[in-house]
């Protein structure tokens, strides 16, 4: 055998080796993207939240998604002493967080349409966290303060010298976290459900509450007040899939919006009605082995657009406009290759996309 030829066996061997060692799973999740279940490729289609999840020796890849569309990307990179954590939307890493062992120690939020970002320092004491040093850039920095009781449970944090009790969750297990400049508890049964969460901004004030009903470990119904939007929501469940959503304004307590959810018998998505002051808009769906093929939107009872997907990388949206003009948009993996305009049966327009 010659060298070229030895070079590449070498290389077909090597890409064989990558490629069995890395694995893809997915995972449904709420809109909080905590994970639910385990699902399979066929399946994300169903979902409206799930994440991809690309595993190999080196590093980790998970990617969030809404409808179909990424919403971030973290990788999590293996170091000497720990890993590393890079959080992506788009092209712009938005967080970078240091672990030493499990513990987080360090990370950089940043502000993607100001170009600042805030430092988080984080402080054990035998192993537990004690505080966080909040660092805005060119700013003052402030402490988070973790107070717990005889057994290391958090029972109330100080933001600001405001304290925050959390002593009446006597049974529960109570985690904290960062959105970007937003700090929020969780707080779980004993069976490790999500109970409820808060948000709160770097003031201390409480922006936004939420509450998770379960019968038999299985979530009924979600209530959230957001007060940043002043808007109170409920989410009701049947058999683990999502019937209604009501928003309601906070201070009237007026009726803003209803989105309705009708199944098949298969428990796929067929058809979403959106109901405001202004307008209903409908969604139906259609399926090829239980694939998502097909989605009409109506506005008031009349057609709007309609999207097919030819195959898994590829599809042609149709934009019914009022002067009786539909626009054919065809996507090719999220990239738009060509758009036609049509009057009647005559084509009036052309355009191709490299």
């Amino acid at each position: 055998m010659n060298k070229k030829k030895l070079i590449l066996v070498y290389f077909l061997w090597l890409s064989t080796i990558f490629i069995s060692a890395q694995t893809i799973v997915y995972y449904s999740s709420d809109e909080n993207y905590s994970i639910l279940e385990t699902i399979s490729e066929t399946e994300i289609q169903n979902y409206d939240y799930y994440i991809k999840l690309i595993n190999n020796a080196e590093r980790q890849e998970y990617i969030y998604f809404n409808k179909g569309e990424i919403q971030k990307r973290i990788v999590v990179t293996q170091t000497d002493d720990g890993k590393q954590e890079e959080e992506w939307q788009d092209d712009l890493m938005t967080a970078l967080r240091i672990y030493r062992g499990q513990q987080l120690v360090s990370e950089k939020i940043y502000n993607t349409t100001e170009a600042e970002y805030i430092t988080h320092d984080y402080f054990y004491k035998n192993n537990i966290l004690e505080k966080i040093v909040v660092t805005p850039q060119n700013k003052k920095s402030y402490e988070i303060i973790y107070i717990y009781d005889a057994s290391n449970k958090i029972r109330a944090l100080l933001i600001h010298d405001k304290v925050i009790s959390l002593s009446q969750f006597s049974g529960a297990s109570i985690f904290s976290k960062w959105n970007q400049t937003i700090f929020s508890i969780e707080v779980y049964t004993v069976q490790m459900l999500l109970q409820f969460r808060f948000d709160y901004d770097a003031t201390g004030k409480c922006i936004f509450e939420e509450e998770r009903l379960y019968q038999n470990s299985v979530l009924t119904t979600i209530k959230q007040n957001n007060y940043s939007n002043n808007n109170y929501r409920t989410v009701t469940y049947s058999n683990s899939l999502i019937q209604e959503e009501q928003t309601f304004s906070l201070n009237k307590k007026e009726l803003l919006e209803t989105i309705q959810y009708v199944y098949d018998e298969q428990n796929l998505l067929i058809k979403k009605i959106i109901l405001s002051k202004k307008e209903t808009t409908v969604f139906e769906y259609t399926y090829d082995n239980k694939k998502v093929i097909g989605k009409k939107k109506y506005s008031n009872g009349i057609l709007k657009q309609i999207t097919r997907w030819i195959s898994d990388s590829m599809s042609v949206v149709e934009l019914y406009e009022n002067d009786g003009v539909i626009i054919k948009i065809t996507y090719n993996n999220g990239k738009k290759v060509k758009e036609e305009a049509w009057l009647n049966s005559d084509k009036i327009y052309e355009k191709d996309y490299e």
